[in-house]
């Protein structure tokens, strides 16, 4: 993402997850069994920036249904990394504070990193993304991270897209998303369980 920012000047920019892309709206490649004949293109974007009249287009939200975002990021993460991000918030700038609270109470969220947006959009965000993240990072110790756990960053960022697209009425457009390699939905939902119910954070990507 920083180095699209600084070396990409197209009208259109956003990315994917490793793992995760959006999906295609082509419904006739829908019974495809191969996973990457229904990854989207840029005519599917295309389509939808141009049917909606968006400047974002993101995944569907995630419900977690029983949980907040926030009690979820604290029941499977480090919550102090929330912490800091709050009162990074707070103390650089509160005006953001509402939106980010409102989904921390919430149950919905768009998540995995994935956008995609005009570039005036996509340089706008990159410049508050960052310069927010450089103020947790001055004030989260997080020496005794382990590599899974210094990921943080990219799980902070899920937690402040929609806050900034939602303070800056940035209109938006979802598209479903699409796994190619295979999704073990058992380890994942016991593993949110687990965390729920019993404390255990994640210690690896499900």
């Amino acid at each position: 993402m920083y180095w699209l920012w600084k070396n990409c000047s197209s009208f259109y920019k956003g990315l994917v997850h490793y793992r995760r892309h959006f999906k295609t709206i082509d419904s006739s490649k829908a019974k495809s069994k191969n996973p990457f004949d229904l990854i989207a293109g840029s005519e599917d974007f295309k389509e939808v920036f141009d049917s909606t009249n968006s400047q974002v287009i993101v995944p569907k939200a995630r419900n977690y249904y029983i949980d907040t975002v926030e009690a979820h990021y604290r029941h499977t993460l480090p919550g102090e990394q929330l912490d800091a991000t709050r009162a990074a918030l707070n103390y650089y700038c509160p005006k953001y504070i509402p939106a980010f609270e409102r989904e921390m109470s919430g149950t919905k969220a768009h998540m995995f990193n994935m956008f995609v947006a005009e570039g005036v959009v996509f340089n706008a965000y990159c410049e508050w993304l960052f310069f927010v993240l450089e103020k947790i990072e001055r004030s989260l110790d997080s020496t005794e991270y382990d590599a899974f756990n210094a990921r943080w960053p990219g799980r902070i960022s899920e937690m402040l897209l929609d806050t900034w697209l939602s303070t800056n009425d940035i209109k938006l457009a979802e598209m479903p998303t699409i796994s190619p390699e295979p999704v073990d939905w058992i380890a994942k939902g016991s593993g949110f369980l687990a965390a729920k119910f019993f404390g255990k954070k994640y210690k690896r990507s499900f």
